[in-house]
């Protein structure tokens, strides 16, 4: 009983194990967008837009504030650039350090990130626990 008891009490001063620095690398793409993002950068063919706060839930619905937009979002991250559908919206996306990078038109899917007419280009970035 006495062992038991120092076991359980050395657990729970024990520290944890350190999270791998590229701990979002091995999750699926799907769960590393679920949260809320700022826009740090909004862009359509190169001018500013409006800047949003897009939260993801667990079924990657988007709700995209102030406007309180929702939009259902699929994913495919098997293909070269990986492919976002946002609605009717053709994109792509990249995971770039801690951000992600979105890149979507109402016609044909981009190809790369840079500002073309008709393209909108957000870089989100995660909004810290407590501060949505």
């Amino acid at each position: 009983m006495r062992a038991t008891l120092a076991l359980l009490l050395l657990a729970a001063v024990s520290p944890a194990a350190p999270v791998p620095k590229d701990f979002a690398k091995k999750r699926p793409d799907a769960e590393v967008f679920v949260g809320a993002w700022d826009t740090v950068v909004a862009e359509r063919a190169g001018r500013p837009t409006g800047k949003a706060c897009w939260t993801f839930d667990a079924e990657l619905k988007m709700v995209s504030a102030p406007s309180n937009s929702e939009w259902a979002i699929t994913l495919d991250p098997t293909k070269s650039p990986k492919e976002i559908d946002i609605g009717h919206y053709k994109g792509i996306y990249q995971f770039d350090g801690a951000d992600i990078k979105i890149a979507f038109a109402s016609g044909q899917r981009p190809t790369d990130f840079d500002p073309k007419p008709g393209v909108y280009y957000n870089l989100l970035r995660r909004v810290p626990d407590g501060k949505k």
